[in-house]
């Protein structure tokens, strides 16, 4: 798969896939769902030294950039993040990780999966939640030019995926986590789904209170328990004595 130069990142980057594992194969190494790499030497060319093999090539891709399943321990997980190398350096990785859920493994089971990047943070979603983040760098990410793949590493030939892959999508930006619900939402609903908003307002001495949907809860406590506010409606004015007061949307 050849991107549109729109979608090199070097910076932020968000990777979005449906997923439906079938039976994973981890002797070959990890199981790619959308990737960008492997860090591959310009050549093959080699010299034998030390009775050893040393390749005579710098690495054309710097940065490797993916959405995997990988096992450790013996234990599936669903992956996201880069691994980057500098010259006369092991590669580094900057990964977030989170253990499959068997049902997940079952078969017939689809998973709603992100990866985000944010500048400081790689985060993992399974269907729109966050489950997993990992401090990464802004300088993580290089994935400047083609070599991206569905299913496999991204030259195509290792880290096959076993199963089935729909609805990929690659943004050279960070979606925040309300963004990353409605993706879920949407297929899961077929409709876009508004997150909640609520405005305070002062008037005079007193608070008004605007919302488009939901219902207005109110508790003492940040911590709550919140209860619903009988009758309220949008505009609803808060006035003074009425104590203090935490307002939400359910």
């Amino acid at each position: 798969l050849q991107p549109a130069a729109a979608l090199a990142a070097t910076d932020r980057l968000t990777l979005s896939a449906w997923v439906q594992p079938g039976a994973l194969d981890f002797t070959l190494g990890p199981a790619h769902i959308v990737s960008r790499g492997p860090l591959t030497p310009s050549s093959f060319i080699s010299r034998i030294v030390n009775d050893g093999m040393e390749i005579l090539a710098a690495n054309t891709n710097t940065a490797a950039v993916s959405m995997r399943l990988e096992q450790v321990d013996g234990v599936a997980q669903y992956v996201v993040g880069t691994f980057q190398t500098t010259a006369g350096s092991d590669p580094v990785e900057h990964t977030a990780r989170f253990n499959v859920p068997a049902a997940d493994l079952a078969g017939g089971q689809w998973v709603q999966l992100t990866g985000v990047f944010d500048g400081t943070q790689w985060r993992l979603y399974r269907n729109g939640a966050e489950v997993a983040s990992a401090a990464g760098s802004v300088a993580a990410l290089g994935a400047v030019r083609g070599d991206w793949a569905i299913g496999a590493a991204g030259n195509g030939w290792e880290g096959l995926f076993t199963g089935a892959i729909d609805e990929v999508a690659l943004y050279p930006k960070a979606l925040a986590a309300d963004r990353v619900q409605a993706l879920f939402n949407t297929a899961v609903s077929g409709a876009v789904v508004t997150p909640l908003s609520l405005a305070i307002n002062q008037s005079g001495a007193s608070v008004i209170l605007t919302w488009s949907r939901g219902t207005l809860q109110q508790s003492a406590t940040l911590n709550g328990p919140f209860v619903d506010v009988p009758g309220a409606r949008s505009p609803y004015t808060v006035t003074p004595g009425d104590g203090s007061q935490k307002y939400r949307l359910r």
